[in-house]
């Protein structure tokens, strides 16, 4: 039987551009948050909406020192979660990011294009 690596996971819910949808639990997130715990893993969600700015987000993204920072793209989110996603890049400790959501299904080649930049 191999042995599994005990990841820490962080799933983030990003700021929107322009007139938000009202204020709705990610759902999805939690539900992956609770798979994760359920399979031995230890697993945060951040919502950045439940925090006063953007550096008290980060610094928790931080200090938790993640292995894997998974992201919700949204159309209205490009700017907020590539900003998110350069800031991430210069932790210490550099964790993969992994992005999912409607965006990602809707424009893999474009969310994968603009990551690269």
């Amino acid at each position: 039987m191999l042995a599994v690596k005990k990841l820490k996971v962080a799933l983030v819910l990003n700021l929107y551009e322009g007139r938000g949808y009202g204020f709705y639990i990610p759902l999805s997130l939690l539900y992956l948050g609770a798979y994760l715990h359920k399979e031995g893993h230890e697993a945060i969600v951040l919502d950045r909406r439940t925090f006063k700015s953007d550096q008290s987000h980060l610094g928790k993204l931080r200090s938790f020192e993640p292995d894997l920072v998974g992201i919700t793209l949204y159309a209205n989110g490009y700017t907020n979660n590539y900003r998110l996603i350069n800031e991430i890049r210069r932790f210490e400790k550099v964790p993969t990011i992994l992005m999912g959501g409607p965006e990602v299904s809707a424009n893999r080649t474009a969310v994968v294009d603009r990551s690269e930049e």
